[in-house]
């Protein structure tokens, strides 16, 4: 079986640094938190309430009842456990295919770029999956 390329992305850092990351080696945290979404289709916002299947220090999966287009901008809201209040930020959808269930469609969604890195709210989202995958493997 032949592998397809890794997809690698360029991310900036604090520092003004760039840093590549292989999102296909990202380890993905199999987590439901509370999820508000919103994205174009054609000249509609389709709008959404849903929980997460995964999670990533790269992005996120979960359903929609809604098409997404490739490459289209994701607003997302996402509550932490830890958190009171949501955290927004914006990514880009990666991919969408219809769920094995057929009754809906899965959703990835990827961040990247300046926006994503020079967030503050996503840095408490990289915080909080470095601290599930340190409780993973500590106990």
């Amino acid at each position: 079986m032949r592998r397809s390329p890794v997809s690698k992305q360029v991310r900036a850092t604090k520092s003004g640094a760039r840093l590549a990351v292989d999102d296909r080696r990202a380890e993905r945290l199999r987590l439901e938190l509370p999820l508000t979404y919103a994205f174009r289709q054609g000249r509609s916002l389709v709008r959404g309430q849903t929980v997460t299947t995964n999670l990533s220090g790269s992005g996120l999966r979960f359903f929609a009842n809604q098409l997404a287009v490739r490459g289209s901008d994701c607003r997302i809201s996402l509550r932490l456990p830890s958190r009171p209040q949501p955290i927004c930020f914006v990514g880009r959808i990666s991919w969408c295919r219809l769920a094995r269930s057929k009754s809906c469609f899965e959703i990835a969604v990827t961040f990247s770029g300046e926006d994503a890195a020079s967030s503050v709210m996503f840095n408490e989202y990289c915080h909080f999956i470095a601290t599930q995958l340190l409780a993973k493997y500590l106990s």
